[in-house]
């Protein structure tokens, strides 16, 4: 048990470090409506506009998007790699390219 002796412990609820504002949201000390959920709330800096669980839904919405681009594009870059290929192909041997 000595190396518990070294650990920092932290509360899992210590909004303090955690960098503001976060897709809408910061904490702080008044009260609010969030634009998303229409829910009323305490506890928001006056300049919030979503509530910490709308905000958390829009950061993974905003991750799911950005994740589906770039499967698409890795998708339409791996069609290229194809296309210069068979340009390559055609090239070195000099003769009309057929596409298949």
């Amino acid at each position: 048990m000595g190396g518990l002796k070294n650990i920092e412990w932290k509360s899992g609820a210590d909004l303090g470090e955690a960098r503001w504002p976060f897709c809408g949201y910061a904490p702080g000390a008044y009260m609010g409506k969030c634009r998303r959920c229409g829910g009323h709330y305490v506890e928001m800096d006056k300049r919030a506009w979503h509530c910490l669980s709308c905000a958390i839904s829009v950061a993974t919405e905003k991750l799911e998007s950005f994740q589906n681009s770039a499967r698409e594009l890795k998708e339409e870059n791996d069609t290229l790699k194809r296309a210069i290929g068979i340009v390559e192909q055609c090239g070195s041997t000099n003769e009309t390219c057929q596409s298949t």
